[in-house]
């Protein structure tokens, strides 16, 4: 009879209360045709968690998640980037909308968002839409709380002169 240690139960909570968010991270930041590649960094992730399981702070979960996440999307975007450059050759498909793009059902709002800097687009995403507190956006980035406060406060004045801006083209 199998005996399961008491990390290996604090484990398996872990991923029934966590795996469900951050595969929603993913999926959001991943384009569609990305539903496997998603689920492959959800294990990875998982894998990770379990590795530092014990280093991972309590009540900050979620944002520690999202770290290891972040990090492990921009490797796959990385490795991607460095496969599209090799294989220049092959004729390239159209890309698809990501996940983010196709959420987005104002045009204005998604020109604005797409028109920011890479940066200042995660950190209002992890804050308005996936719903990170300022403590938890400081985790997710690496931050101080100071430094995440300043870089979402940067990001927000950035998407209102896009969207000024935008306005004033309307007229």
């Amino acid at each position: 009879m199998d005996r399961v240690t008491k990390e290996e139960e604090k484990f398996n909570r872990f991923v029934l209360e966590h795996s469900s968010f951050v595969l929603k991270y993913l999926r959001n930041r991943m384009s569609q045709n990305s539903v496997v590649a998603a689920e492959d960094i959800l294990n990875d992730v998982m894998t990770i968690a379990w590795k530092r399981l014990d280093s991972i702070p309590e009540a900050a979960e979620r944002p520690w998640l999202v770290a290891v996440a972040r990090n492990r999307v921009l490797n796959e975007r990385a490795k991607r980037s460095r496969r599209n450059r090799i294989n220049q050759l092959i004729p390239r498909r159209g890309a698809s909308p990501s996940a983010e793009e196709l959420s987005i059902a104002d045009s204005t709002l998604r020109t604005a968002l797409l028109a920011l800097r890479e940066s200042d687009r995660e950190t209002i995403l992890l804050v308005y839409w996936e719903g990170l507190k300022p403590e938890e956006l400081a985790l997710a980035l690496g931050t101080s709380s100071r430094t995440a406060a300043v870089r979402l406060s940067r990001a927000k004045q950035s998407l209102m002169k896009l969207l000024e801006e935008s306005q004033g083209d309307d007229r």
